[in-house]
């Protein structure tokens, strides 16, 4: 499965049936993000900005083939907004360790996300949008 992340308001989601129109959107407003990231390991990035399980919420929007929609807790989008760099990069080690353990995952590569999805958050922020991720079946 590949993970999109996106910004949008709802009522873009609603409009969105597959892979490619996922893709469309993202072209148009923002550039892509994405990778082999499951919804669990996404939640975790809530442990090490707020110190706390928040879980992404599911919308009732879904593709074509029911891959789910799922908004990011605004309060999280938020605090990584307002992260600084250095606190981006940092913020890998905690996450590698606690949801990323049992793999190969360069920790190099988690910071690097970090750093992306902080550029789309903040985007976010300042557009009063949301952000979403879907998982799409490769």
């Amino acid at each position: 499965m590949y993970t999109y992340f996106l910004i949008a308001q709802p009522d873009e989601i609603a409009g969105l049936r597959n892979e490619s129109d996922v893709l469309s959107l993202i072209e148009k407003l923002q550039t892509q993000i994405g990778g082999f990231y499951s919804r669990e390991r996404i939640d975790y990035l809530s442990l090490v900005f707020l110190k706390e399980e928040r879980r992404s919420i599911a919308t009732p929007e879904k593709l074509e083939a029911g891959s789910q929609f799922f908004q990011i807790d605004s309060t999280l989008v938020r605090r990584i907004a307002a992260a600084e760099h250095d606190d981006l990069l940092d913020a890998s080690v905690p996450w590698d360790e606690g949801a990323w353990q049992d793999t190969d995952v360069n920790r190099m590569d988690l910071a690097g996300f970090l750093l992306e999805f902080g550029e789309l958050c903040r985007t976010a922020n300042a557009g009063g949008e949301n952000v979403y991720f879907v998982l799409v079946e490769e």
